[in-house]
Parts: structure tokens; C-alpha cells; sequence
């Protein structure tokens, strides 16, 4: 889905600017309402890519905060374990 997002946005982005070319006055309103709607697609697209980014952002920094919470929770137990082996003693 987000590899297909900016391939569109870029097809979008330049049938867009195929239809730029001439001014304004020139144009039909055929060609008009053409470059709105490709223009309110590209709009759209690079929203959705954007909502992308940011999720995944967020599922990054999660996973990052998941790591250090692990790590320390470790650390803490080999710290409990030590505690424990020096008490075991075998006689």
C-alpha cells in the first residue's frame, strides 16, 4: 500500500502539470475541471502518504519505548538473580 502511494502522487503531480502548460484564459472547461480533480487526487494521496508516515512514526517510537522497557526490566532481574545466587550456598 505505501509503495503504491507516492508512484500515484508522482503520475498525479505531473498529469498535473502536463495540464498547467498552457495559461489559464486557454484552457477549456473540460481542462479546468481535468486539472481539479488532479489536483484534489494529488491533494488527497499525499495526505495518505503523510497519515503513513506518521503511523509509522508512532509504531517505531513504540516498539523503541517496548526495547528500553524490556532492557531495563532485564537488567533489573540479573540484578534480583545475583541477589539470589550469593544467598544459595551448597554445603
Amino acid at each position: 500500500m505505501y509503495r503504491a502511494v507516492p508512484g500515484r502522487a508522482g503520475r498525479r503531480s505531473h498529469r498535473c502539470s502536463c495540464c498547467a502548460s498552457p495559461a489559464d484564459w486557454q484552457k477549456t472547461e473540460a481542462q479546468k475541471r481535468r486539472e481539479q480533480l488532479l489536483l484534489d487526487e494529488l491533494v488527497i494521496l499525499v495526505n495518505k502518504r503523510d497519515a503513513l508516515v506518521r503511523d509509522l512514526d508512532a509504531q517505531e517510537k513504540q516498539a523503541e519505548e517496548e526495547d528500553e522497557h524490556l532492557e531495563r526490566t532485564l537488567e533489573q532481574n540479573k540484578g534480583k538473580m545475583a541477589k539470589k545466587e550469593e544467598k544459595c550456598v551448597l554445603q
